[in-house]
C-alpha cells in the first residue's frame, strides 16, 4: 500500500484484477479501517441470499455522510431462522437497534414448501426465537446488472468507514473480488471470478 499504517500493509500487495483495488488503497491511506466508536445510531441490513452458495449480510450506521460499517457475517446451508437469530443476538449483545433492511431481488421468489410464500413474506411473518417472535420486513432492491452492482459499490466504498475486526472477513471479500483471467487469451475477462469472494 502506498501509505500502510502497520507492518502487515506495508507488505500486502493488491490482488490482480480486483475490481475495488483503487478505493482499498485510498480506504487504507485515510485509515478508514479501525475500531468504530460506538454509539446509539441505528444499524441498517444488507442482504445477500443464498441457499447452495453463501447468504452475507452487511451491517453499517450512517453517521453524517459517512457509513459505518460495523458488521458481516456470512454462512451457507442455513435458513432464515439462522440468521434472523445471529442478528437478534448481535442486538441484543451490542445494544443495536436495526433501522432498515435491504434485500435482494429474487426474496419475492416463492418458496416449494413453504405454502408457496415468498421469502419477503416468510420474513415478516417471523420466527419463534428464545420465546419471542422475530420477524423482518426488508425492501427489495430491483434487479441489477453486475456492472452496475460494481459501479455503484466503487461510489459508496469512498464514504465507507469499516471496523476492521467486525468485518474483517468482509474487507477481505471485497478486496478480493476480481475479474476472471482468459487463460486460453491471456487476457482479464469481463465478468467476475465466481468464488468465495463474490458473495460478500
Amino acid at each position: 500500500r502506498e501509505y500502510p499504517s502497520t507492518p502487515d500493509e506495508s507488505f500486502a500487495q493488491a490482488i490482480e484484477g480486483a475490481y475495488y483495488a483503487k478505493q482499498f488503497a485510498a480506504i487504507y491511506a485515510e485509515r478508514r479501517i479501525g475500531k468504530m466508536p460506538s454509539n446509539d445510531a441505528l444499524v441498517h441490513t444488507a442482504w445477500d441470499i443464498g441457499v447452495g452458495d453463501s447468504t452475507a449480510i452487511w451491517l453499517w450506521q450512517e453517521i453524517g455522510d459517512k457509513k459505518h460499517m460495523v458488521g458481516y457475517y456470512e454462512n451457507s446451508g442455513e435458513g432464515m431462522r439462522h440468521y434472523f437469530k445471529v442478528l437478534k443476538d448481535m442486538a441484543s449483545r451490542k445494544g443495536w437497534r436495526y433501522g432498515k433492511h435491504y434485500g435482494p431481488h429474487d426474496m419475492t421468489h416463492r418458496e416449494f414448501g413453504g405454502d408457496a410464500k415468498s421469502r419477503v413474506q416468510i420474513a415478516s411473518e417471523g420466527f419463534d426465537i428464545d420465546g419471542e417472535t422475530y420477524a423482518i420486513n426488508f425492501q427489495v432492491l430491483k434487479i441489477m446488472g453486475v456492472d452496475e452492482g460494481i459501479e455503484l459499490a466503487r461510489e459508496i466504498l469512498p464514504n465507507c468507514c469499516f471496523d476492521e475486526e467486525e468485518t474483517d472477513d468482509g474487507i477481505t471479500c471485497l478486496e478480493s473480488y476480481r475479474k476472471e483471467w482468459n487463460h486460453k487469451l491471456g487476457c482479464w475477462r469481463d465478468t467476475p471470478l465466481h468464488d468465495w469472494s463474490s458473495h460478500g
